[in-house]
């Protein structure tokens, strides 16, 4: 349900709207389709609820990250009914390599009737579309390029939807444009907030970061290399540049495409957390890397990406 409103309701400011339910009320709002919006949109229509899932962003779209499934996370895929066999786009690797302390570790999945023995593979991009279209199938509405702005709150306090803009795009001398459109009302019984680690429509119902909880920052990009079909997740404990300890820890996990993801991240319990250069970490780090595995400037194929969580 759409219902336009007159005033634009500001970023984190709850606005008090009384509306008429129109036929198209959903029972469930889900505010971000990543992973876990776009399964619990998922779970909640196949339950046979009317779900509305909201996406600020257009599919496909990218998210940093290290790109890496345990078998937990396989499983959770395999649930869904999503296959993950072999031609179907996925990389399977065997369990995790870890380096560090001088020490190099492999340690296979453990083999659990409960979980698949293996892990796998697949870039953020595919996985969340590949996720929020299968909430589709399930009977989800899915919304892409709408922003969610703030909370519809009742007489009472109470949240009972969403304010939200859409995305307009226009065409100038023929290059595209994108613009916010009017402010629409989407309401529902129950609102879920999946909009990530800043989830700004949680902050505008007054919950707050838990302090006892620590924060990471990570960066990572892509290298056309040899090692893109390592059947190992590797992890990296140590951080070198030349002789030196650098804060944090890294990541290596070949994507089977040529290339492989190269990352690494810090956590805000460092005392270099917060003034860091994260890119040029990245890169001192990996000059460190034997020259035969690629991880140079010329073989850069995707810009240096950084998030919080």
């Amino acid at each position: 349900m759409t219902e336009h409103v007159s005033v634009a309701t500001s970023p984190g400011t709850p606005a008090r709207r009384t509306a008429t339910p129109q036929d198209d009320d959903a029972d469930v709002i889900v505010v971000g389709a990543g992973p876990s919006g776009a399964t619990t949109a998922y779970y909640l229509a196949q339950a046979g609820l009317n779900v509305l899932l909201l996406e600020k962003a257009r599919f496909p779209r990218e998210k940093v990250c290290g790109d890496g499934l345990t078998p937990r996370g396989v499983k959770a895929l395999v649930a869904m009914g999503i296959d993950v066999g072999p031609g179907s786009g996925w990389l399977r690797n065997k369990g995790l390599r870890v380096i560090g302390a001088g020490l190099r570790l492999e340690m296979p999945w453990p083999e659990l009737g409960s979980y698949p023995g293996y892990g796998l593979v697949r870039t953020r991009a595919s996985l969340d579309e590949t996720l929020a279209r299968r909430a589709q199938a399930a009977g989800a509405k899915l919304l892409e390029g709408v922003t969610v702005t703030g909370p519809v709150l009742d007489d009472a306090g109470q949240i009972v939807g969403v304010a939200a803009q859409s995305e307009a795009e226009s065409s100038n001398s023929g290059h595209p444009e994108r613009s916010r459109g009017a402010t629409q009302v989407f309401r529902s019984r129950v609102i879920v907030a999946a909009d990530g680690n800043s989830s700004r429509l949680s902050v505008s119902m007054g919950l707050r970061k838990r302090d006892d909880r620590p924060l990471g920052v990570a960066v990572r990009t892509y290298y056309t290399s040899p090692r893109h079909d390592d059947d190992y997740l590797e992890s990296w404990l140590d951080l070198w540049d030349g002789d030196r300890l650098l804060p944090g820890y890294g990541w290596i996990f070949g994507m089977g495409d040529g290339t492989s993801n190269v990352g690494l991240g810090l956590l805000n319990t460092s005392a270099a957390f917060g003034n860091t250069d994260y890119r040029a970490l990245l890169k001192r780090w990996l000059r460190s890397m034997p020259e035969e595995w690629g991880f140079v400037e010329e073989n850069c194929c995707w810009p240096a990406m950084r998030l919080a969580w």
